[in-house]
């Protein structure tokens, strides 16, 4: 049964903005090559909600680490501290606030292992995994790329609107 409420969520994991149209598939496959790091890496995050229920939009941000191939980690610090990791196929949830601490197998066509499966090919360079997940839009500015993960099939997660990705001129993603 579906609730009564509808829920939108978006990662922006940049804030958005007008971009200049460039050589994408030259530009994204330049960036896609440097998301292969050889150590860990630290993106910052900013997430949004947006709930019927609510007046105003429902605002998180944290950091996000991953080291290829299967181990990531969302360490959110906004509006309340949660810890949310996962390693190959097992996804865990700590709330420190609560105590409360949650495991279990993720499921690769569930809403939050297609999250986890996208994010995985983003940190491990893999295009062809994002490409049959989602629609992707890339840009150029001087002072950044933007890459921008629309869903192809919403109704998987109807609360995921996209995810926006960015980082400086010829570098990783840092946002």
């Amino acid at each position: 049964m579906r609730h009564m409420t509808r829920q939108s969520n978006v990662f922006l994991i940049l804030l958005q903005a007008v971009c200049f149209n460039a050589d994408a598939e030259d530009s994204l496959s330049s960036v896609m090559a440097r998301m292969k790091p050889e150590t860990a890496v630290r993106i910052r995050y900013q997430e949004t909600r947006y709930l019927d229920l609510l007046a105003e939009p429902w605002r998180g941000s944290g950091y996000f680490y991953a080291k290829p191939p299967d181990l990531m980690l969302k360490e959110q610090f906004h509006p309340a501290r949660e810890i949310m990791g996962a390693n190959g196929s097992r996804m865990y949830f700590y709330d420190p606030v609560n105590n409360v601490r949650h495991q279990g197998v993720l499921e690769k066509d569930d809403p939050v292992g297609l999250n986890i499966s996208a994010f995985k090919a983003l940190v491990n360079g893999d295009k062809e995994l994002m490409s049959q997940l989602y629609r992707i839009e890339f840009c150029t500015k001087p002072e950044k790329w933007i890459l921008t993960l629309i869903p192809k099939d919403p109704s998987v997660d109807e609360s995921l609107e996209k995810i926006e990705i960015s980082g400086l001129p010829e570098q990783p993603a840092d946002k």
